[in-house]
């Protein structure tokens, strides 16, 4: 009897167990297609700007002119300005004096007098000519009025013949008037060509070299005689920014583009503007064979000439995954996630540097599907896995 009740006991123990194994394995089967379910089979990206686009650059002044010693204006008499002072623009700067110049000035000016002097001469002939022009017509005058009271064939005959004589000499004395005025004015043009030359020589013989542009200047006395360092430099008192920027970059840059720049050594920022990006390479260096190109930022930048910078450059330009965009005939569009659901939108983009940039279609902070499938349909309840 007891036997069998201990057998009894057995059974209902294996049972229990088992039914206890058939829960566990149920329950472990649900877990496993309850997770199976659950699994997220979309990704999605949030629109978001990119990380500025970070340049070296270094603080120059806006303009600077550098005045060397010119040996042909000849020697430099006089420093019209004192170091560090400011200038305006066409204020006198140095004044030269060139002693060969001046010699020829002296033999010129001799010219000048001797030329004057002709015209003197010139007009004096030209007075006497006249003078005995007009003596012969008064002659011919009073022969012409003898010979209208004369009575006798003798005397008319007479008349006419003083009077044919007369109007020779007339012609004549008209002849030299012409002369002696075309000799006048060739006096006069000498004369006035050589009063001009001299103006210019005299011109020469004190040079006054004046400032290009409103500045402070910096005087080196010592290069008054040298062609190797500048005299005067002018420098104005606002500067600017000299960035740089390689070929790789070179698009993502826009004239009229605000931008940051900061000082490297003590972090002072300050905005600025993209005023104008070159065309034209900067010459390589040997080590470096990819091609850069400055650009230059103007904005308020009080620092030291030649600091080196950080110039920040936002990019805001909408920048979206390749695969998120699907397309129908030439048309494109993507989906975006909202409220569980993906919404089919439309969108235009274009291919910068490789990425895919949109134009319209989307805004900042929208969350797209990454990998839709053809099974994706507008309106389509979804679950998704951020993955920004």
């Amino acid at each position: 009897m007891k036997k069998s009740g201990q057998k009894k006991r057995n059974k209902k123990v294996w049972f229990g167990i088992g039914a206890a194994v058939v829960v566990v394995g149920f329950i472990g089967a649900k877990t496993v297609f309850s997770s199976k379910e659950v699994e997220p089979e979309y990704t999605t990206y949030t629109i978001t700007e990119m990380a500025s686009l970070k340049l070296d650059g270094q603080v120059s002044f806006l303009d600077t002119r550098d005045i060397f010693f010119d040996p042909s204006l000849g020697k430099i008499a006089e420093i019209n300005v004192e170091n560090g002072k400011e200038v305006k623009k066409d204020s006198p700067l140095l004044t030269y004096n060139n002693s060969d110049i001046q010699a020829t000035e002296t033999e010129q000016a001799n010219a000048v007098n001797r030329n004057n002097l002709q015209v003197q001469q010139a007009q004096e002939n030209v007075n006497l000519a006249t003078q005995k022009y007009n003596e012969a017509l008064n002659k011919v005058a009073a022969a012409k009025q003898k010979l209208n009271t004369a009575k006798e064939a003798e005397e008319k005959e007479t008349l006419n013949a003083e009077i044919q004589q007369l109007n020779e000499a007339v012609s004549a004395a008209n002849s030299e008037v012409a002369q002696a005025n075309q000799a006048l004015q060739l006096a006069n043009s000498d004369a006035v060509g050589a009063a001009n030359t001299l103006e210019q020589t005299r011109g020469k013989v004190n040079t006054v070299v004046t400032a290009p542009i409103d500045g402070q200047v910096t005087v080196d006395a010592s290069a008054m005689s040298s062609t190797d360092k500048p005299v005067i430099k002018i420098a104005t008192q606002k500067k600017n920014i000299q960035g740089k920027v390689t070929e790789y970059d070179y698009d993502k840059l826009q004239t009229g583009e605000e931008v940051t720049v900061t000082t490297v050594g003590s972090g002072k920022s300050a905005p600025g503007k993209i005023v104008s990006i070159a065309q034209t390479p900067i010459a390589k260096n040997e080590g470096n064979p990819v091609v850069s190109y400055q650009f230059t930022v103007e904005g308020d930048f009080p620092w030291a000439e030649g600091l080196s910078t950080s110039i920040a450059v936002p990019q805001k330009q909408m920048i979206i995954p390749t695969a998120a965009i699907q397309k129908e005939g030439q048309k494109e569009f993507v989906y975006v996630y909202k409220a569980g659901k993906a919404k089919k939108t439309p969108i235009e983009t274009e291919t910068n540097l490789g990425r895919k940039v949109v134009k319209s279609g989307l805004n900042w902070k929208d969350q797209v599907i990454a990998n839709p499938n053809k099974e994706l349909k507008d309106n389509q309840d979804v679950q998704v896995a951020a993955n920004d």
